[in-house]
């Protein structure tokens, strides 16, 4: 008979075999269980790490400019004892407190002395765990740029008024908890961004129709500002995205690269016959034109037509829920620049309207724009400044939004101009295709700006189109960092929340 190979091994009267296992049986035990030990004092010594964390956050919160060395280790002190405790001891504690004139700084180390139960076979009776803090609050300047939502949709149920409560509550809040400087900006947007009418001599603007898209939908090569002073209608302030990827960037605009360059907005006069068109202003062939349109004249040379501009003053209305002539869609206040003026700021916020459409992308690339240090605003420091966190808070009650108008535009205009001109990367009518291309754009943006060593805050505002949800918690620094109230929430509770996370104190290591 034939036993097997575990009968064999016990039925072997040599005892050889069994003597050897029993060597091999100790270290295998050892190994197991020192694993088991190491695993336990891996443990302690997050559980440690985490009280120490707290404790000097706490013993600096609650530390002043009197608060002596010996004062506050005896607040880490106990407040690690309390809540580290437990069946381990604490074998070694040091906290030291440094002050300067402009900062305070709490630096501890603690060891805590780990049982062991397998390696105490071995005569090691305990694993020593060790944690290390840092944290510090005095010096930490903050530039906090708020771009928020004035789409159409905010008018709805107070959104709008609820909104300038929630951006100056987060202002009051930021300044009450912040020690060091602090900076505020604004970018309100809709369909467009505003970069401000006093801007228009800037050497960033296109004026000289340098860029390639300046004379989209134009017969000639005119420079845009030129036609709103023939038609004498003032440019109320707002920018085309730039073309061929740089919508995306902050690349500094530079004279002798054109589409670096930002094109004044200008919805074209659209024509006179034809249907879908909601931005007819002018008469197709008035103004300083000397030959009359006919029925067989194109709808393209109709709009197209620059002559219609010369010595006309169309009257600017509200329709279709925005702006109507040149200033199409232009329906947002302008942006408030990197300012520590309370003042500056409070009256930004007051001066938001909602209207007119949503473009989640370009506001969030003006957002970048504003707190970055190089043209077209230069308020923003280095990114390489000590002490320096650059913020950003982005807020939306929609998602990416283009029209489509069922004509020869396919769209209504817009800051990538009429779809027609395939500046998204397709020319469609298909509100769907251009929605994922406007939201593809967003995660780029967000992206960078994030690479840049931005801090991003996103709030989404009773907003049911996931795709948009995924894309603002996306484009947060993390999920701590997004927001998704809804139209029964208070709106100056979240805003007091990022607040006080934006002025907490931090760990420093």
């Amino acid at each position: 008979m034939h036993l097997p190979p575990a009968a064999r091994f016990w039925s072997n009267r040599s005892g050889a075999t069994v003597v050897m296992f029993a060597i091999l049986l100790v270290p295998i035990i050892m190994m197991v269980g020192a694993a088991i030990d190491y695993n336990v004092g891996k443990r302690e010594q997050a559980r440690l790490q985490e009280s120490l964390d707290n404790a000097v956050l706490a013993a600096l919160g609650r530390a002043s400019a009197a608060t002596n060395a010996a004062e506050a280790q005896a607040i880490v002190e106990a407040y690690l004892n309390a809540t580290y405790g437990g069946a381990y001891e604490i074998t070694s504690f040091e906290a030291a407190l440094s002050k300067t004139a402009t900062e305070r700084s709490i630096n501890a180390t603690a060891v805590s002395s780990v049982p062991t139960s397998f390696l105490a076979i071995a005569r090691i009776d305990s694993i020593d765990v060790a944690a290390h803090s840092e944290t510090r609050v005095g010096n930490d300047n903050l530039e906090i740029v708020m771009v928020l939502d004035n789409s159409g949709s905010m008018s709805s149920n107070s959104r709008i008024a609820r909104l300038k409560d929630a951006a100056k509550a987060l202002v009051t809040t930021v300044n009450d908890v912040a020690t060091g400087k602090v900076k505020y900006g604004l970018v309100p947007f809709a369909g467009l961004v505003n970069v401000g009418p006093g801007n228009k001599t800037k050497p960033w603007i296109d004026t000289a129709a340098a860029s390639s898209i300046h004379s989209e939908n134009f017969d000639k090569k005119t420079g845009r500002l030129s036609l709103y002073a023939q038609t004498g209608i003032a440019w109320r302030g707002c920018v085309e995205a730039r073309p061929n990827g740089l919508d995306i960037t902050d690349e500094e605009p530079l004279p002798a690269k054109g589409d670096t360059l930002f094109v004044p907005s200008f919805g074209p006069d659209e024509p006179d016959v034809g249907s879908g068109f909601i931005n007819n202003y002018l008469k197709d062939d008035g103004g300083a034109c000397t030959t009359a349109f006919g029925a067989s004249t194109s709808l393209e040379t109709r709009q197209e037509a620059t002559c219609k501009y010369h010595g006309t003053s169309p009257a600017e209305t509200i329709s279709n829920g925005t702006h109507k002539g040149p200033n199409h869609l232009c329906d947002s206040a302008p942006i408030l620049p990197l300012t520590d003026n309370a003042a500056s700021v409070t009256a930004a916020i007051d001066a938001m309207v909602a209207l007119g459409g949503t473009d989640i992308t370009e506001g969030m690339a003006w957002g970048w724009r504003v707190i970055s240090p190089t043209e077209p605003f230069t308020e923003g420091q280095a990114y390489t400044t000590m002490g320096l966190r650059k913020i950003i808070v982005l807020m939306t009650d929609g998602a990416n939004t283009m029209y489509p108008s069922g004509n020869m535009n396919l769209t209504w205009y817009s800051a990538y101009g009429f779809a027609a001109a395939g500046r998204l990367g397709t020319a469609t009518g298909d509100a769907a295709i251009l929605k994922a291309e406007i939201d593809s754009r967003l995660a780029k943006v967000c992206s960078h700006a994030k690479a840049a060593g931005i801090e991003v805050y996103t709030i989404t505002y009773d907003v049911a189109d996931q795709a948009t949800r995924d894309l603002m918690l996306a484009c947060a620094t993390d999920t701590s960092h997004a927001y998704f109230p809804t139209a029964t929430d208070n709106l100056v509770a979240v805003f007091e929340a990022i607040g006080h996370s934006v002025g907490k104190l931090r760990l420093s290591e």
